[in-house]
């Protein structure tokens, strides 16, 4: 089941690094540090990915 608000801080961070590289705010880097979001959400996908039961074959 995916987590709405996770898909939409994912969403705004990829639209802020989009901006930054063609528009080239310097001052979104301060306001709003894109990376550092999504490697924070990549790290607790992949601890709860780690958590739901697999079905044996």
């Amino acid at each position: 089941m995916r987590n709405r608000y996770v898909d939409l801080l994912r969403a705004v961070a990829i639209i802020r690094v989009v901006t930054y590289h063609t528009l080239g705010f310097a001052w979104l880097t301060v306001a709003f540090p894109a990376m550092g979001l999504m490697f924070a959400l990549g790290g607790s996908l992949m601890a709860a990915s780690s958590t739901v039961p697999t079905a044996s074959a």
